[in-house]
Parts: structure tokens; C-alpha cells; sequence
């Protein structure tokens, strides 16, 4: 059982100001921190383009007329190395857009 001694214990109230101070704060940094989970990280600079892989291909695409059979098997190694498996179709598909008149 408790026992009340009759006193109330004086409570402080906070001031409306700093509440409102509060409040502001608390949606500034919601917003912030929503901001930086949505936004992703900066865009940088782009890599330069593999010229001389492009190059290449474009020239063995002209040399063997699309067909990769008739590349050699270092030429067909490298192609397949810069096509990531698809040399038969990037040579193929390189001649068409090579040989195709210009317009």
C-alpha cells in the first residue's frame, strides 16, 4: 500500500517554442535522411569506350565476311574473349551492320 504524503511534485513544462524547435528539427532530419536513401550515390564519369576492342572486331568481321569459322583459333579465342561467348553472332551481326549500304 502506498502512502501519500499530501505533497504533488511540481512538474516543469516545456516551453511551445521548443516543441515546435523539436518538431522541425525531427522533420528536417526525416527528410534528409529519406533524401539520401533515395537520391543513390553521385553519378561519376563514364569509362571510355574499347575502342580497340570494337576496332578489332569490326575488322575480323570484314576479314572472314561474318563467318566466324573462318577466323583462325587465336582470332576466334579473342573474339569469343571480347564477345563473352557470342563471336559466332557478334560477327555475324557486326558484318550485316558493316556491309548494310549507307543511306
Amino acid at each position: 500500500m502506498s502512502v501519500s504524503t499530501g505533497k504533488t511534485a511540481s512538474r516543469q513544462q516545456v516551453p511551445v517554442f521548443v516543441v515546435v524547435i523539436m518538431v522541425i528539427a525531427l522533420i528536417g532530419f526525416v527528410a534528409w535522411r529519406g533524401w539520401a536513401a533515395l537520391a543513390g550515390p553521385a553519378a561519376g564519369k563514364l569509362p571510355p569506350p574499347p575502342v580497340q576492342e570494337i576496332n578489332f572486331i569490326n575488322g575480323k568481321a570484314m576479314e572472314c565476311k561474318g563467318d566466324f569459322t573462318k577466323l583462325n583459333a587465336d582470332d576466334q579465342a579473342k573474339v569469343q574473349s571480347i564477345s563473352r561467348g557470342f563471336g559466332p553472332a557478334s560477327m555475324a551481326s557486326t558484318y550485316r551492320r558493316l556491309s548494310k549500304p549507307k543511306e
